[in-house]
């Protein structure tokens, strides 16, 4: 659990030495649900939480939905986010910024660039929604998301059958079976992987 600004050596001392915090998830209107008491840890510089209930209790459901939340221990109150959150938010906005002058640097033809922008500004939607882009809410970005991904998919599956059909009618070999197959693999790890097990 990562404090939105970072934590000070005496708010780590306050909260670690509480054991027990408060915390609350954010829904995706910004507002927070009630507050549950759980353990607390820290170590070193970081302070760890964990659910006794796993992943079917209430603020861990509300705060992987949203990986956003505030927490109070030991006269300490902060709004947390998921570190994966904060790592992939703050890379692809930096990355976005940067994308015109390393376009420019590269001499990067002007329609390539647009549509890497689009993908960013895409996929920043995406970390933002916290992968669940089948939410009612979705905006047309996501929505288009979505709809790729799962043709994506089947196009994918489709490339698969083929692939084995010309092995069985011993039009091509193993070999050339399963290289065509490594390549497919690839493609599809490199889907969300949330969407890729829908």
């Amino acid at each position: 659990m990562t404090s939105t600004a970072p934590w000070t050596d005496d708010e780590l001392d306050r909260v670690g030495a509480a054991e027990e915090l408060e915390v609350a998830s954010r829904s995706r209107d910004g507002l927070l649900s009630g507050w549950r008491t759980i353990w607390v840890v820290r170590v070193d510089n970081g302070i760890y939480v964990r659910s006794v209930n796993g992943p079917t209790s209430a603020w861990f459901r509300g705060t992987r939905a949203c990986h956003e939340g505030r927490v109070q221990a030991g006269g300490v109150e902060r709004d947390v986010a998921g570190e994966r959150l904060l790592a992939e938010t703050t890379a692809t906005e930096e990355a976005l910024k940067a994308l015109p002058t390393l376009a420019e640097e590269l001499d990067t033809d002007p329609a390539v660039a647009e549509r890497m922008r689009q993908e960013y500004e895409t996929h920043l939607l995406v970390v933002r929604a916290g992968g669940d882009t089948a939410a009612s809410d979705e905006t047309d970005a996501l929505r288009h998301h979505r709809h790729y991904t799962a043709l994506r998919l089947a196009l994918l599956a489709h490339k698969r059958s083929t692939v084995l059909r010309l092995r069985d009618d011993h039009e091509i070999d193993d070999t050339v079976l399963r290289h065509v197959q490594r390549h497919l693999d690839l493609e599809e790890v490199r889907l969300p992987r949330r969407q890729a097990a829908e």
